[in-house]
């Protein structure tokens, strides 16, 4: 039973503590407040991670390793045209799914961005960044078997659709208030997709 409990405690702490990060930031989220938002004793924020720093470590972390496993099954080496745009189209799917579904995570990580010598810096470049080179890795193995054009910096096509991905996540209020588009819903998600997908794949293709 001890352990059952345990494993509750440590789920409700997590979560209050993405939801708590994203709203006020690290400085400004006490160990009261995580605990009240969890609804569990201040003291076993220290017994299950060591403190507020070590949590706040272990939320960029988790979220880390559970974003690179989705996209290790998908950037994979790939043996034709057909191969890299149906890959291509699963990345940008993925990215659009996890950046609207993990919104708290979205803003921690744009903290973290903006705040260098962040406490979380390091989880960041080891967990996160590394999904965007990735990206990029993925993109120049396609250009060194010539499925697409060479002329572009992979680099550049990276960044710009992680970029893109990530704004239209932390702008989704703006847009739906503004523009009457709901990014949050299924249908309106996978048209970002396909749009997304036009535009770059088009850009990408050989002449």
């Amino acid at each position: 039973m001890r352990p059952e409990k345990k494993e509750k405690a440590t789920e409700k702490l997590v979560r209050a503590g993405t939801a708590l990060f994203a709203e006020k930031g690290y400085h400004e989220t006490s160990v009261r407040d995580i605990a009240k938002r969890a609804g569990v004793n201040p003291s076993l924020i220290n017994y299950h991670f060591g403190g507020k720093e070590e949590l706040y470590r272990t939320i960029l972390e988790q979220a880390g390793i559970t974003s690179a496993s989705r996209f290790h099954r998908i950037l994979g080496s790939v043996d034709s045209q057909d191969e890299f745009a149906f890959r291509f189209k699963m990345m940008v799917e993925e990215l659009v799914k996890g950046s609207i579904h993990n919104f708290d995570i979205q803003r921690i990580i744009e903290q973290v961005i903006h705040n260098q010598g962040d406490i979380g810096e390091e989880v960041f470049r080891e967990r996160h960044f590394s999904i965007l080179q990735n990206i990029i890795s993925f993109i120049k193995n396609a250009q060194e078997k010539d499925y697409i054009r060479s002329d572009i910096d992979a680099r550049l096509v990276g960044l710009m659709i992680v970029a893109f991905v990530r704004n239209i996540s932390l702008m989704r209020h703006a847009i739906k208030n503004f523009m009457s588009l709901d990014i949050e819903n299924d249908d309106m998600q996978q048209e970002t997709v396909n749009t997304l997908m036009k535009l770059v794949l088009a850009g990408l293709e050989k002449k």
